[in-house]
């Protein structure tokens, strides 16, 4: 399900108020205005939430990210940790590649 049906159907249409009523920090994709991501530019490096340190080094593991710091989130509901990335990571979008197939 795309991110902005999600948004609609809650009533959020403007994704900056969503973002800061959850506490997360994210960036708009210079190439796709309707996907969002956790990236800061002027530091060159990506935030990807996780449940616990473990998950962190799964995903560096699984998709080759440099793993560079884990951070305690403050504000703990479900996500425990950010992971930081160096560069721009984004996870794979499994649904295109399936419809390309």
């Amino acid at each position: 399900m795309r991110l902005d049906t999600v948004l609609q159907t809650l009533g959020q249409d403007d994704f900056s108020n969503v973002v800061e009523n959850t506490g997360a920090i994210s960036i708009m994709t210079n190439n796709d205005p309707n996907r969002w991501l956790r990236y800061d530019p002027d530091e060159d490096i990506s935030r990807h939430s996780a449940t616990d340190p473990q998950k962190c080094r799964d995903m560096q593991k699984k998709y080759g990210w440099k793993l560079i710091d884990i951070e305690e989130i403050e504000n703990k509901n479900i996500f425990e940790v950010d992971c930081v990335f160096k560069g721009k990571t984004e996870f794979p979008n499994y649904l295109e590649a399936k419809e390309e197939e």
